[in-house]
């Protein structure tokens, strides 16, 4: 289901991208399986969705572009940057000094955010919160401090996270299946504090060659995840309710959550097909939701993106509370040291520069998110397969150069 602006004239461009997506929704891949059971795209230019559309089926439903919720994987990273900003902007956080002084301060707030957490299944069945993982939350909680163990006097801060040049080298392993940072048919039920303490005792996530600062790009999920639970010291909220108040809801991203108790009106989209078989995946719930765990409709990632194309003064400002310097400071112009976002110095960023983009890979799902800041244009793909998705992102390319 294809919608567009009244004005907008149809491009041949944008013809082959919505062909390319119902395409992939056809063509079987392994297994005799659909690649692609269900995917979306949306365009968004100077601030506006100008095209949006759904392809393939959600049981027996078709997919569309502004209620199929699809679990939307790395492309979840960029939101922290955006609150990381705020906070800063509203004086509750300094992107450059060190995490530890917030974690501190987070210990007096950890049973609040415990309760309040709607990863807490403890908290929606109605149980004693103070039963959960009671000798985790005592020592050494009071003493909960984060260093790379090989240059201890070295702090973190939350601009290296946000940077992944924080020292952390940790993998994608805590997203597979039998990883005890997942849990399969539901949310991960321990808040992100009881992750933290017990992620970075493993010293192997820590890089012995390079300092945090000093070192080069590293991709990192844990790092991410540290930053949603750093948030959550400084401002005195759950990350959830902490993005649901400041960046969801103020642009209208009304079928987003972090959640699978609810999938807000929206029809939730199951990673690798309709029965979870295909790719082994299913719905499953990560610990690391912060970097990894959103869950989206392509059109509320429009909604996002019209706020990162349209004019500062619009959504950006009015919307988030943000400035052209926030701006400068999440997309640098250079296209290097962006904020969660993928330029010329990422693994997998354009090393020519003109496009800042994201990915999102984890079992069962795809997805991708770019901007063109020249051209102020932005595009989205979702999906819930492992497929190639290569044509269809050249032709979103071809699409931008011609509009």
């Amino acid at each position: 289901m294809t919608s567009m602006t009244p004005k907008m004239a149809l491009t041949t461009a944008i013809v082959d991208v919505a062909r390319e997506a119902d395409r992939l929704t056809q063509t079987e891949g392994c297994e005799g399986r659909l690649q692609f059971e269900a995917c979306s795209v949306s365009v968004v230019k100077h601030g506006k969705i100008i095209f949006s559309h759904g392809s393939g089926k959600v049981g027996k439903s078709d997919c569309k572009a502004d209620n199929t919720v699809f679990l939307i994987a790395s492309l979840s990273k960029p939101f922290l940057a955006i609150l990381s900003l705020q906070c800063q902007r509203k004086g509750e956080l300094d992107l450059d000094r060190d995490i530890n002084y917030y974690l501190e301060k987070g210990k007096f707030i950890d049973r609040k955010l415990r309760k309040d957490s709607p990863t807490s299944e403890n908290n929606r069945n109605n149980i004693d919160d103070t039963k959960i993982e009671e000798n985790a939350l005592n020592a050494p909680d009071d003493n909960l401090k984060i260093n790379n163990p090989h240059y201890p006097n070295t702090a973190v801060t939350c601009r290296q996270l946000l940077m992944h040049r924080s020292s952390l080298i940790d993998d994608e392993s805590a997203l597979l299946k039998g990883s005890k940072w997942r849990v399969e048919g539901k949310d991960f039920p321990k808040p992100l504090r009881y992750y933290v303490r017990k992620r970075f005792l493993d010293s192997d996530i820590w890089s012995s060659k390079s300092s945090p600062g000093k070192a080069p790009y590293s991709y990192s999920n844990a790092g991410m995840t540290l930053l949603g639970h750093v948030l959550e010291c400084a401002t005195g909220m759950n990350l959830p309710s902490l993005a649901d108040s400041r960046v969801l809801k103020p642009l209208r991203m009304t079928k987003s959550t972090y959640f699978l108790n609810t999938s807000l009106g929206g029809s939730m989209c199951i990673p690798g097909g309709h029965d979870g078989s295909y790719f082994g995946a299913g719905q499953y719930g990560i610990a690391e939701y912060p970097a990894a765990g959103l869950r989206c409709t392509s059109v509320d990632i429009g909604r996002f993106l019209e706020a990162v194309t349209g004019d500062i003064k619009g959504k950006w400002e009015k919307a988030l509370g943000l400035t052209g310097e926030d701006m400068k400071q999440m997309l640098p112009p250079g296209y290097v040291n962006g904020l969660a976002w993928w330029g010329k110095d990422a693994t997998y960023g354009d090393k020519r520069g003109g496009v800042w983009t994201h990915g999102g890979f984890m079992p069962g799902v795809r997805s991708h998110m770019y901007f063109w800041p020249d051209k102020k244009v932005g595009a989205v793909f979702l999906s819930n397969g492992v497929g190639s998705y290569t044509n269809l992102e050249k032709n979103l390319k071809l699409a931008m150069e011609s509009l």
